[in-house]
């Protein structure tokens, strides 16, 4: 329903239509617009949905802005009905065009739950709140069933069969052959002695077969060529050409090797959440960074909590469950091992990780995602190196007090939650970087 979020402004009292119809269809068509707008770039999902969790958002913010240039093309006459800049209406436009996205695309619904958990427990959104909890939780469910299929390990492991298709049956072929008696007639002849029974000279053994042994020297000798120059003569005629195997053979090859290929492409994909699984519990035990080459127990441990994101970001799909963030938490107590930690702001947080030796992977990560520096962002888009988190820019950008008090369990998922929706919906649009 595309003004589900809409009715729901409208009964909390957040906007005001005087029961109008037709200024519900106008702001309905400026919700499918924006959602449309979503659909061709994803990444403005980040800022609608950092605009409409703020009931205080900026009017000359760069969404508020968009949002009112589309909503004056569908009802040219709205400041007729609304006073100033409408941000309560532009809000439920924003969060009505999120919902019809996120419903359709999963990687902004990814974008929309990570974002939203992040800062709603920050804001101020009085009794809209079990609209937003009960958004959450239904993005979030559908998410985490998605990904625990993602994750399982199937008992069983379906391979297609052996696919071949052997070759037509070769037919193996010689000719007819006769021995040529009249060849073996004279060659006996010649073995036997001088003339034949016609009295003709055979040119063959001189001696007569009363004179032995002369006769037998010669007879041997000239019996086995006779007979064999008739058989041999008969063989090269008889001969069978070569046959040629290599393309049957190649055939078989290349059908055995496909066959291979698939088999451990299906045991890879079906035991790929064992792998993940077994490499983050090394990851956990080792306490060892990949992207900063050291460990965590030798960086403050603000810093590793940021890190520790960020390595465990890169070891897990998109798509992963809700018990992963529920991991990092474990792996940040790990070094912690204080339930009572001390709380830090988030301003001095982003300082922190701006000036630290070991964040130079997050950084760079930050810096090569967002060229375009304005209106509402992630916390992370401090990274980049023109911004800083003074307490005017901190506000303008985030909407969050720069003292938001988080402790590093928080800020680890905080930073793991903003890396997992810049990703979901960036990766398409920064191919090219």
């Amino acid at each position: 329903m595309s003004t589900e979020i809409l009715m729901k402004f409208l009964k909390l009292g957040l906007i005001d239509l005087q029961g109008s119809d037709e200024k519900l269809d106008k702001l309905e068509k400026t919700s499918i617009s924006l959602a449309k707008l979503l659909e061709a770039n994803p990444s403005k999902s980040l800022a609608y949905a950092l605009i409409a969790l703020d009931p205080k958002a900026p009017e000359d913010d760069p969404v508020v802005q968009e949002t009112i240039s589309i909503l004056e093309k569908n009802w040219t006459t709205y400041s007729n009905t609304f006073s100033g800049t409408p941000v309560q209406v532009i809000r439920a436009l924003l969060l009505q065009a999120l919902v019809i996205s996120a419903e359709e695309n999963q990687q902004l619904a990814i974008a929309f739950v990570s974002i939203t958990r992040n800062v709603l427990p920050h804001m101020e959104i009085g009794n809209e709140i079990n609209m937003w909890s009960e958004l959450v939780m239904k993005f979030e469910s559908e998410l985490n069933i998605a990904a625990e299929k993602e994750w399982a390990t199937p008992d069983n492991i379906s391979v297609k069969a052996f696919s071949y298709s052997p070759p037509k049956q070769i037919k193996i072929s010689s000719a007819d052959v006769v021995l040529n008696r009249d060849a073996l007639q004279v060659g006996v002849e010649k073995a036997v002695g001088p003339n034949n029974n016609r009295n003709q000279t055979t040119n063959g053994n001189p001696h007569w077969s009363n004179s032995v042994p002369h006769w037998s020297n010669e007879f041997s000798p000239r019996m086995v060529s006779a007979i064999s120059d008739v058989v041999d003569n008969a063989l090269a005629q008889a001969k069978i050409e070569p046959l040629d195997l290599s393309k049957p053979l190649k055939d078989l090859a290349n059908a055995v090797s496909n066959h291979i290929d698939t088999t451990i492409e299906a045991v890879s994909r079906a035991t790929a959440g064992l792998q993940r699984r077994t490499s983050l519990i090394w990851w956990k035990e080792s306490l060892y960074s990949q992207s900063a080459s050291a460990s965590y127990r030798q960086m403050p441990i603000d810093i590793a909590a940021a890190i520790m994101a960020f390595d465990l970001f890169n070891q897990v799909p998109t798509c992963s469950p809700a018990s992963v963030s529920a991991f990092l938490y474990e792996s940040i107590f790990l070094l912690t091992k204080d339930e009572t930690e001390k709380k830090v702001g988030l301003a001095d947080r982003i300082r922190e990780v701006q000036q630290s030796q070991y964040t130079d992977s997050l950084r760079k990560y930050i810096q090569n995602l967002f060229k375009d520096t304005r209106g509402r962002g992630p916390l992370l888009r401090f990274l980049t190196s023109d911004l800083s988190p003074d307490d005017q820019q901190f506000g303008e950008f985030t909407g969050l007090a720069p003292n938001t008090l988080i402790s590093n369990s928080e800020w680890a998922s905080w930073v793991f939650r903003e890396l997992q929706a810049i990703r979901a919906v960036t990766a398409g649009e920064n191919k090219d970087d």
